[in-house]
């Protein structure tokens, strides 16, 4: 079922797939129990525009609903003491990347 999924050539060697709702829950479950084995203080910065350059509106593996199953399994998984902020932005946006910054800078002081 590989070339049904959403999908990119990077190179000859190299496909990029977008991952089926199942298999992104999977994923969201995933973290949620990694970040909830967390000591420290822990915030994630959430990307609600896409999660890589080539799953912006109009691009291939553009698809908010997937998108979407992964952003709510964390929401709803994640312990209620990690920090979770969502940023209107997709991974690759200045605007994400300076909350990203901004956030680490805030944990390493």
């Amino acid at each position: 079922d590989m070339l049904e999924r959403k999908h990119i050539y990077h190179n000859s060697d190299l496909i990029h797939l977008k991952l089926l709702k199942n298999e992104i829950i999977e994923v969201g479950k995933l973290i949620s129990a990694r970040l909830n084995e967390s000591k420290g203080s822990v915030t994630i910065v959430i990307p609600l525009q896409g999660f890589r350059a080539g799953a912006i509106k109009g691009e291939p593996l553009y698809d908010p609903e997937i998108d979407k199953a992964l952003i709510q399994t964390i929401l709803t998984k994640t312990k209620n003491d990690i920090r979770i902020i969502e940023v209107d932005a997709n991974i690759n946006d200045d605007k994400f990347v300076r909350v990203v910054f901004d956030e680490m800078e805030k944990l390493l002081t």
